[in-house]
């Protein structure tokens, strides 16, 4: 089942259903079912972004490995 864990900011309920939309749109029109995608949206601040806080975009993984 795949599981989407969303790190993010301050967002308001209809933003946070437009992602939710749009992420799961993708991954039913590659074939994964509705009913088994999980998205979870974790509310973070600045400052525990500026921390670290264990996480980091998936985009700055790939220009390490890439440099």
């Amino acid at each position: 089942m795949p599981i989407i864990d969303i790190t993010i900011g301050d967002l308001e309920d209809v933003q946070k259903r437009k992602i939710a939309i749009g992420i799961s749109k993708v991954l039913t029109d590659n074939g994964i079912p509705k009913e088994a995608i999980t998205i979870l949206f974790r509310h973070v601040t600045g400052k525990d972004v500026a921390k670290g806080g264990g996480f980091f975009p998936y985009w700055a993984e790939e220009s390490k490995q890439e440099g």
